[in-house]
């Protein structure tokens, strides 16, 4: 496991927990999506990143993964 591991939800700010937190902008790069956050309550920005792993049909068969940061650490 990543020592970056976090047990946060990703529908709360990191630094006080408030669920009164609102996307800015959406930046899409290849398979990454980065989110600037905000948070209502406390005033502090932040980050999210996400990665897609894989696609899957309609009938959850995966048709295409994607080499990602977290999988890539493990080979």
């Amino acid at each position: 496991m990543s020592k970056w591991y976090s047990n946060n939800l990703c529908n709360e700010c990191p630094y006080c927990k408030s669920e009164s937190i609102e996307s800015q902008e959406n930046d899409f790069d290849g398979s990454v999506m980065n989110c600037y956050m905000y948070c209502v309550d406390c005033e502090e920005q932040w980050e999210d990143c996400y990665e897609i792993t894989s696609r899957f049909d309609k009938e959850g068969n995966q048709i295409q993964s994607f080499e990602t940061w977290c999988n890539k650490e493990k080979k």
